[in-house]
């Protein structure tokens, strides 16, 4: 006589079960679907690095080194293109490359004062692809755009001395106006936190009268 009240407190019983367990898997579900879609977000940062340029014609005499090393600096721009893997990079950057002074040549005895330096205002602007999905805390990326560069005034502290103490007039074949190179970059971003991530990247800068490459590594604040 009491079956088919057991059977209705088991319909019940299992329904509210069933019920639950939807609702769990669709929430699930849902934050599954949530964090799949999360996206970078705009960042700014401060990056600093070491640069290397070779290939180059000698900046001073023609016992120069074609090898010449630099630090840079930079303010940079990241902003994320819709819901892509797309990040647009951009920002200012100061780099200062130094010749390489020869050893003292007791030859001819011409011996190097003072070095050149070469310092150049430049804005990069690049596409880079993140590798991985937008809910990662590791960007590893790839990319490539434009630089444009902008020489500053150099100090006259490129002075050689000849046999004898006079004064050699030197030649610098690094350009000195305004020029557009092309600019590829790998690297990766590391986010910290949900405010706070730190970059390491890679650029590679061919140019017709040398070549430049450079690590840095930075400190970017994720903007709201």
């Amino acid at each position: 006589m009491h079956l088919p009240n057991k059977i209705l407190t088991s319909l019940i019983a299992a329904s509210l079960i069933l019920s639950a367990g939807s609702d769990a898997f669709s929430q699930a579900a849902k934050n599954k679907s949530a964090k799949t879609k999360k996206n970078q977000k705009t960042s700014v940062g401060f990056q600093s690095g070491r640069e290397l340029l070779f290939g180059s014609s000698p900046l001073i005499h023609t016992r120069q080194s074609k090898v010449h090393t630099g630090v840079n600096s930079s303010l940079v721009l990241r902003k994320p293109i819709g819901n892509s893997r797309l990040l647009l990079e951009t920002g200012a950057c100061y780099t200062s490359i130094q010749s390489v002074p020869p050893a003292a040549d007791n030859t001819t005895g011409v011996k190097l004062i003072t070095a050149q330096t070469q310092r150049t205002l430049s804005v990069p602007l690049s596409l880079n692809y993140s590798v991985l999905p937008g809910h990662c805390k590791v960007h590893p990326y790839i990319g490539a755009g434009l630089q444009y560069n902008m020489p500053l005034p150099q100090a006259n502290n490129n002075i050689n001395l000849g046999q004898g103490g006079e004064p050699v007039t030197s030649r610098n074949s690094i350009k000195d106006t305004k020029y557009i190179s092309i600019l590829f970059t790998q690297g990766v971003i590391f986010e910290v936190s949900t405010k706070i991530q730190v970059n390491q990247s890679f650029h590679f800068i061919p140019e017709s009268n040398a070549k430049r490459i450079g690590i840095d590594l930075g400190v970017g604040y994720q903007l709201p």
